[in-house]
């Protein structure tokens, strides 16, 4: 996921500078392990390993990483979601 990562912010910050300074430092382990006190278990490695590289993206209409209508949400993000679901 690192390595991974790592290309496709390199690759933002010479095509798309402004999207890629809307990516946010990584998720802090307390950050992380307060969604998982939440849920009462362990999160996904995957989702882990993304936290730990972002923790997600700024609030600006258009800047999406993923697929179109689609943005990496923060830890507090996912949970507030969860709520409101």
């Amino acid at each position: 996921m690192a390595g991974l990562w790592s290309d496709i912010t390199d690759w933002l910050h010479q095509h798309v500078p402004t999207d890629a300074a809307l990516i946010h430092p990584p998720a802090t382990e307390t950050r992380i392990a307060q969604v998982e006190a939440t849920l009462g278990r362990p999160i996904p490695d995957d989702l882990r390993q993304w936290w730990q590289q972002a923790d997600g993206v700024g609030p600006r209409a258009g800047a999406y990483l993923l697929p179109w209508g689609f943005a990496e949400m923060s830890p507090e993000r996912e949970l507030h979601w969860r709520e409101e679901r």
